[in-house]
């Protein structure tokens, strides 16, 4: 299962990422929604995922 970051839950990957913490539960990772990004330049790309952990 996937958490997604969405405006109406949570405002940016970094709060995603804390909620994901929050709820501690392993079998949930974080699915990056690409159109929602903040910046798509690749490194920024890179850098989320990498951070995350991501499902993409």
């Amino acid at each position: 299962m996937a958490l997604q970051t969405h405006p109406e839950i949570t405002g940016n990957n970094n709060e995603t990422l804390q909620m994901l913490e929050e709820v501690g539960i392993d079998s949930l990772k974080v699915g990056v929604d690409l159109p929602l990004m903040e910046s798509y330049k690749l490194e920024d790309v890179k850098a989320t995922v990498k951070k995350a952990n991501c499902l993409i």
